[in-house]
């Protein structure tokens, strides 16, 4: 998988009906473009005649434009990308006027996050109701109207649309004059107000864990006793930047090139004073891991593996397109037919990947991977290589991406309302096939971590680690 810089392109005009309103022009033009770019529609023959009969009655609801503004059309066109049951396409939502708060997802539970001075008593608090409706009724909902690919996924990007009034209504949850009620897991309860200009917010902060708490860089490590705690946040760095602009055909920018790390001189400096101190057990912990480019795996394990070892690799497939070949230029000499999937292992390989020296630094110890719901794109694509293959142990929890699905998004702009978009493009196929059908990958210990606990600098994970390794 690949995450490039790109920006947003428009993508073309597939109609332009004089007999319909703006809205319903751009929910079609979506459509057509969903059916020449995503993968799904070559995987799955039955979904072309479910997609176009749902977009058909959301194009009729459409017709009266004076009950439509743009954020209640795009809740409704996320409603469509459901069907891709791909979490890398949707829509993000548009809105000034939201509620004061924002809602997060843990461990299958919502929580207050942020809100407004006056409401800091909602902070952190574990909600049960919101307008009288369970949570559990909620969390149901929102896969029906959030792209995504399981209830993890669901819940983590539902929670973000929970203060938009328009998303509210769509899934059935009505409050009286602006003002929403909610219950908490204490008993107590609270009434937020709409509001068109969002005020200063406060948020829920938590006791920080001394080791694992989150650091703001794509990597970091540090010993601990004796072992090597290695927190792998993002899979970028300045090669797979680079490769990703070659392969959009963009011009790297000196500025983001230089501030970004290279991740084989990170591994290197940390194999060095690794061995300096003869740390034998090497912790690699991707709960904050969203993803980026998989090359970064690709190098990880280089690092971690006896050059003998051979084993099984994803099969990635790229849907070539007009829109792919006359937008990105990686693409246009490729002499694939269009509407295909094309096996990546025949592309042309990229220039820096193929020029590129191996580091030759290796780590020959104990190996222990850490996951969590918030392990996503390429970073799952990274685990569940480990898992299929039986590579080394994974702790955690249930991730919120399906091991086989789509990736590689196209940023784009519907023509009429310049939406953006988020599109994939290609198809990722698990190692271990005969688990297709998993939506999420589990790890080989199941260890979660409450709110509670996690409010409180808490980490079931580290202490199992420590349990087993002193």
């Amino acid at each position: 998988m690949i995450t490039t810089m790109n920006e947003h392109q428009k993508i073309p005009i597939y109609t332009n009906d004089s007999s319909l309103n703006i809205y319903q022009n751009e929910l079609m033009n979506l459509l057509a473009f969903l059916k020449e770019v995503h993968p799904t529609f070559l995987i799955d023959k039955s979904l072309d005649e479910r997609i176009s009969l749902m977009a058909t009655d959301i194009c009729n609801q459409l017709s009266d434009k004076v009950q439509w503004n743009l954020s209640k059309f795009q809740v409704w066109l996320n409603r469509l990308l459901v069907e891709l049951q791909d979490a890398h396409s949707y829509i993000p939502l548009e809105s000034s006027t939201l509620y004061p708060f924002i809602i997060r997802f843990w461990e299958g539970e919502f929580y207050i996050h942020s809100t407004i001075p006056s409401q800091k008593d909602t902070l952190g608090k574990v909600i049960t109701h919101i307008a009288n409706q369970e949570i559990s009724f909620i969390h149901k909902q929102l896969s029906q109207w959030v792209p995504s690919e399981n209830p993890i996924k669901s819940g983590i990007s539902g929670s973000y649309f929970l203060n938009n009034p328009s998303f509210l209504e769509a899934i059935g949850i009505s409050s009286s004059k602006g003002m929403l009620p909610m219950t908490f897991k204490d008993g107590s309860q609270a009434t937020f107000l709409l509001e068109e200009k969002p005020q200063e917010m406060m948020t829920f902060s938590s006791v920080s864990h001394q080791i694992t708490s989150p650091k703001n860089v794509p990597f970091h490590y540090q010993i601990v006793n004796d072992i090597c705690y290695f927190q792998f946040n993002a899979m970028i760095d300045r090669l797979s930047y680079q490769i990703g602009c070659q392969l959009m055909g963009e011009k790297t920018e000196e500025n983001i090139l230089a501030s970004l790390p290279n991740f084989e001189e990170f591994l290197k400096t940390m194999y060095t004073e690794i061995a300096e101190k003869q740390i034998q057990t090497l912790v690699i912990d991707m709960r904050y891991n969203g993803g980026g480019n998989s090359l970064l795996g690709d190098i990880l394990l280089e690092t971690l593996l006896p050059e003998h070892i051979t084993f099984r690799s994803y099969q990635s497939f790229v849907l070539i397109s007009d829109y792919l070949k006359e937008t990105y230029s990686y693409y246009s000499t490729i002499a694939t037919g269009n509407n295909q999937l094309a096996n990546t292992d025949t592309l042309p390989d990229i220039k820096e990947w193929k020029t590129r020296k191996k580091s030759g630094c290796r780590f020959n110890g104990e190996v222990i991977f850490i996951q969590g719901q918030n392990t996503f794109s390429s970073a799952n694509y990274l685990l569940t290589t480990i898992k299929d293959n039986r590579l080394f142990p994974i702790i955690g929890s249930n991730t919120s991406q399906r091991p086989t699905c789509f990736g590689d998004v196209i940023p784009v702009l519907l023509p009429f309302t310049r939406t953006k978009a988020y599109i994939s493009h290609s198809y990722f196929k698990r190692p271990d096939s005969d688990l297709d059908y998993e939506t999420t990958l589990h790890p080989d210990v199941f260890i979660s971590n409450s709110i509670e606990e996690k409010s409180k600098g808490k980490d079931a994970c580290w202490d199992w680690i420590l349990s087993k390794t002193l």
